[in-house]
């Protein structure tokens, strides 16, 4: 307890520093940090390596204009059963959008690249306005490529933009359809972007609204003290400002996916009422033991404080561990979570300690229930000066109180030979079929699990998909790169490419192309063209808008347009996945073949290239998680047999989550509900399981290395009697936790449980996994497994240390003059 008592000393002079510190950091995160919401996207970056990043590399280099283009599509679509979306009034639609959109202070979209039926028409290119209306004419698209310096989506001008485009599209569609008959809407990666931006935006609200006050309910039941409730609030918002702010210069200079925002605040409330329930809960019990304030701090930290220490460097190690992916849109959250983490842990070692020092009457003399009136903490001069609590962590032989609770009652009930070893069988068995539904995990990369559910985006994107394929909106581009000496205007280049083309065209999934050398489904030769070499005349009007769009200045590489129609299955799963292995091989073999280089990119490819990368090391991800684990746990309890236990139990925990979770959303047994949040898809986010292992693991073992603390603590001590068995120390332990923990899994509960009636899928899933796993882990594992599995092991649990552990909690001796001045 040296270090303790010399950190408490220490802090005690420079308490009040510290409190403006963290103030002050607060107020800059509340002024700056915020921004961050601004600063994110939806956007997938493919990983170094991988043929997407080659092709995308290749692509930038070669047309740098092109490359920065975003699309913007406006779905403008028929109301009435069979009525065309074509007319004058769309017309006048058309040509007034693009005055819009042309007299807008920065330039992001120029004539030449806004694409609609009329302007295609007004430049004689029939076949390509028939491509943007469907084949009833009940829909048809306008498509603005917006310049965005350096291709990524959303950031604060970008957003003004879309908005400015959306609220004329709205004002253009009252104006020229006001009875409404054709329906205008906006998507694509930028409107999606803003969506998700004003989701997440939402989702903040939503758990500042609903579930940060029922956690602050629970945990004020908890610690029966109104104005003790004031240090975890004020801890909560200065670790959720001061992340922002340590996390806003990244997210300046590198890609921060939407949803990390969210992520951080719901890992901040969590942990941030985790550790103030810890740590105050210690406090309250040592006050009410008539402990001065400066010795209940000092317990405090020694016991509590070293749960938090371990517990918040197993989960930000856990956190950070995604960076091991090497993939932008994990390591940034992953990045970023651990931060807040981390801030929280240091809220919640200085900013609480130096408010109970600086302020002990004031947190001291209230340690009632919250709705009951504030009176002094020694007003009861008829209460014991030690409670029988605290009597046993004095050294005093009493436990009566403590093995009269229902805690105790309970684990005795549930360590007793031979239910002991039936529960664990129950529990190891009824987790197998879960495992087994687990390992048929079926992952998809589809937007529509970023997007946010209700947004027009989403509506316009999933009449995008019905009517013209998903690959209108996220075309392949096939890049052609010729020898040196080899010219692209030559028959040996139209017939390299061309044949690609065909092979490209007899796979599976039906094509589309639009180049220099393909328009649709016809594949042009060199001599279809040849007469269009020296002229631009009307007939070769479409031929030399090819040559201007798809040839790059210097004429040194050429792309081609890919459109895929999957006919209605995912172009993120399996038959899009099948499809791109297929055309990868056939660009190997004609590269290989012929004087002309082929890289493809765009589309799925990126996505794809991340979740091969992501899932190709998440064995080697588990292994080096559980190695940590073990470590930590072995160190910070001197024991090996500890570290496998805990192992053990994290592993039954997640073969139940992930097994439910299948269950759930892919096979969709809760369909019944009709609940969107709970509706199966068919897959789960290729997201969610990688992400929710590494929060799960760091969770439980939260829960694991408190109620250990403790156990430790009472085996230390020797609070049995000396005729007990060693499982005392086990029921002791649990009698004392057993409440504060159930009061922790649920408020972890309620704080990840606001994520569920989010608009993003991907964080509905990731909320039903936290939330069942927490709650699973709170009243399955720690209340009834560990405890019967400790009793079963005995003594084992400590080998090879011994009972006079030099990491015990505190030494009793200490006590004992406190405890006599106190009585005079």
């Amino acid at each position: 307890m040296a270090i303790v008592r010399r950190y408490v000393s220490g802090l005690q002079r420079i308490a009040p520093l510290v409190i403006v510190f963290w103030l002050t950091a607060g107020g800059f995160g509340g002024w700056k940090g915020l921004e961050l919401l601004s600063h994110t996207a939806v956007q997938l970056e493919p990983p170094s390596g991988s043929p997407s990043a080659a092709a995308l590399s290749v692509f930038q280099s070669q047309f740098p204009e092109v490359a920065d283009l975003v699309p913007v599509i406006v779905v403008l679509q028929s109301r009435a059963p069979r009525a065309s979306a074509l007319g004058k009034d769309t017309e006048q639609f058309t040509y007034a959008l693009l005055s819009g959109a042309q007299g807008y202070p920065e330039k992001y979209v120029s004539a030449d690249n806004f694409q609609s039926y009329y302007t295609f028409l007004n430049m004689s290119l029939e076949p390509l306005a028939d491509a943007t209306v469907s084949p009833d004419n009940a829909t048809t698209i306008i498509v603005m490529n917006v310049d965005v310096p350096g291709g990524v989506g959303m950031n604060a001008d970008t957003k003004k933009f879309v908005n400015f485009m959306d609220d004329l599209a709205k004002n253009l569609a009252a104006q020229y359809f006001p009875d409404k008959s054709v329906s205008v809407r906006l998507t694509g990666d930028l409107v999606f972007g803003r969506d998700f931006e004003d989701g997440s935006e939402h989702d903040l609200l939503l758990m500042d609204g609903i579930a940060f006050p029922i956690a602050l309910v629970i945990l004020c039941f908890v610690l029966r003290s109104a104005r003790l409730l004031i240090i975890p609030v004020l801890n909560i918002a200065i670790s959720i400002l001061t992340s922002f702010l340590l996390v806003l210069p990244i997210s300046l200079t590198t890609l921060t996916v939407s949803f990390t925002p969210s992520l951080m605040m719901s890992a901040t409330i969590a942990m941030s009422i985790d550790y103030s329930l810890f740590l105050l809960s210690r406090f309250r019990e040592e006050l009410l033991a008539m402990r001065p304030v400066d010795f209940a701090v000092r317990v405090m930290l020694q016991t509590s404080g070293h749960t938090v220490i371990v517990s918040g460097a197993t989960l930000s190690l856990c956190f950070l561990g995604l960076i091991f992916f090497q993939v932008t849109m994990l390591s940034i959250p992953g990045l970023a979570s651990a931060l807040a983490i981390t801030v929280a842990v240091l809220v919640n070692l200085t900013l609480t300690p130096s408010l109970l020092l600086v302020f002990p009457r004031f947190f001291a003399r209230c340690i009632h229930p919250c709705n009951s009136p504030c009176t002094p903490a020694d007003a009861d001069e008829s209460r014991p000066i030690l409670s029988p609590a605290a009597a046993h962590l004095s050294g005093l032989p009493d436990s009566t109180e403590l093995r009269k609770s229902r805690w105790f009652r309970f684990g005795l009930a549930t360590t007793r030979w031979p239910w002991s070893i039936l529960l664990i069988l129950l529990v190891a068995g009824l987790a197998v079929p879960c495992a087994m539904s687990a390992l048929k995990l079926e992952r998809s990369l589809s937007i529509l699990y970023l997007a946010p559910r209700a947004s027009e985006a989403t509506d316009a994107y999933k009449e995008l998909d019905v009517t013209f394929g998903t690959g209108r909106l996220f075309p392949y581009d096939l890049v052609a790169v010729p020898a040196p000496g080899l010219a692209i205007l030559s028959p040996e280049f139209f017939t390299a490419a061309g044949n690609l083309l065909r092979d490209l065209a007899a796979l599976p999934v039906n094509a589309s192309f639009l180049g220099v050398m393909a328009l649709g489904t016809t594949i042009l030769s060199y001599d279809d063209v040849s007469l269009c070499l020296l002229t631009c005349d009307d007939v070769c009007g479409l031929f030399c808008q090819a040559r201007k769009q798809f040839i790059n200045a210097n004429s040194t590489a050429t792309y081609i347009e890919i459109r895929l129609d999957f006919n209605g299955a995912d172009p993120f799963g399996p038959v899009g996945s099948d499809w791109l292995s297929k055309a990868r091989a056939a660009l190997d073999k004609a590269s290989a073949q012929t004087n002309v280089t082929f890289y493809l990119g765009g589309g799925a490819g990126p996505g794809f290239d991340i979740v091969d990368k992501v899932y190709n090391r998440f064995p080697m991800a588990i292994g080096i998680t559980t190695a940590v684990v073990v470590v930590l746990t072995g160190l910070a309890f001197r024991s090996v047999v500890i570290p496998i236990r805990a192992v053990f139990s994290l592993f039954l925990t997640l073969a139940f989550s992930y097994g439910i979770a299948v269950w759930v959303y892919q096979d969709g047994v809760l369909d019944f509900f009709s609940w969107a949040p709970l509706a199966g898809s068919g897959a789960l986010c290729w997201l969610v399981p990688v992400m929710a292992f590494s929060i799960l693991v760091g969770l439980g073992l939260d829960y694991d290395i408190f109620l250990l603390t403790r156990i430790r603590e009472y085996r230390v001590m020797g609070v049995a009697d000396p005729g007990d068995d060693p499982a005392s120390n086990v029921l002791m332990g649990l009698a004392q936790t057993g409440g504060v923990i159930t009061a922790a899994g649920a408020i972890m509960a309620i704080a990840f449980l606001g994520l569920l009636f989010s608009g993003e899928p991907v964080l509905n899933q990731l909320s039903f996994l936290l939330v069942f796993s927490v709650l699973f882990d709170t009243l399955v594992v720690r209340s009834v497994l560990v405890p019967a599995m400790m009793t079963l092991l005995g003594r084992w649990n400590w080998w090879p240390g011994s009972r006079q552990d030099r990491g015990a909690a505190y030494n009793v001796q200490e006590y004992y003059p406190l405890i006599r001045d106190s009585r005079e």
